[in-house]
């Protein structure tokens, strides 16, 4: 009988846990999740602390990665989404990989350690652009156009290998030869 007892008083802690680790399971790319969200403010800060805002008109599209090195899926997706970056920049992608770090030391020391090199330096310490998009999880990626409108939020990781990424990342840049 005391088994049972112990049992059931650990449930409700058992599924807390699943509930907090569900949102951070891995995505193969075909649940993008297309969204119609109004207006938003995205600004981050680069490893000197200066602070910048998003310029989509620059790229076909955007994608802001939430990202931190503290976080287990995102350690795993980081140099994918470096070589996604490679790969679809030509074609007008560009990958703004916020880190929820307080320091930039600790991504510099993460991108040197995992040989990234196509992704800058980007922090959100005070969470204030993590909020706005109203992400509930790491990794998160925002998809924007060129006009500046979300067109896709996706919570948890990405395969950027997949042929369906491949092909949302290829229809949204379009209009740029390669």
């Amino acid at each position: 009988m005391q088994y049972f007892t112990r049992f059931f008083r650990s449930l409700p802690m058992f599924f807390m846990a699943l509930f907090c680790f569900f949102p951070v399971m891995a995505n193969d790319g075909a649940t993008i999740i297309q969204t119609k969200e109004g207006s938003f403010t995205a600004t981050y800060k680069d490893e000197s602390g200066v602070e910048h805002s998003l310029n989509t008109t620059m790229n076909n599209l955007t994608a802001l990665h939430f990202w931190a090195t503290w976080c287990i899926p995102c350690l795993k997706e980081m140099p994918k989404i470096d070589a996604a970056q490679k790969k679809y920049a030509a074609r007008g992608l560009k990958i703004i990989p916020i880190s929820l770090d307080y320091n930039a030391e600790s991504v510099k020391k993460f991108y040197a350690e995992h040989k990234i090199n196509a992704l800058g330096v980007w922090l959100d310490t005070d969470k204030v652009t993590f909020q706005n998009f109203k992400i509930k999880s790491l990794p998160s990626t925002v998809f924007i156009d060129s006009y500046g409108k979300v067109i896709s939020k996706t919570e948890g990781e990405i395969n950027w290998e997949n042929s369906k990424v491949d092909e949302f990342i290829r229809y949204r840049t379009s209009g740029v030869s390669n």
